[in-house]
């Protein structure tokens, strides 16, 4: 996978952020999003983009936490 982004960097930071559906339409994929538990919220947008275009292996989320421990994501990603 060629394309790897961190929301360590503060303008991918900025721009996720700011806009986290804006974000995830932009970037070219397959893709790789490390820290991801930083911004939550892209966690919303990513799946909107799998639900709408149904292909596998688009995404790779890595983090220094675990993210399945927020309750609220569990919810989200309808994972227990």
């Amino acid at each position: 996978m060629d394309n790897y982004i961190t929301i360590d960097d503060i303008t991918v930071y900025s721009s996720a952020k700011a806009d986290p559906q804006l974000f995830i339409e932009s970037i070219k994929k397959p893709v790789v999003i490390d820290e991801i538990q930083k911004i939550p919220e892209l966690l919303r947008a990513i799946k909107i983009d799998v639900d709408r275009n149904r292909i596998n292996g688009n995404y790779l989320l890595t983090g220094s936490s675990n993210i399945l421990a927020y309750k609220a994501l569990s919810l989200l990603l309808a994972i227990k």
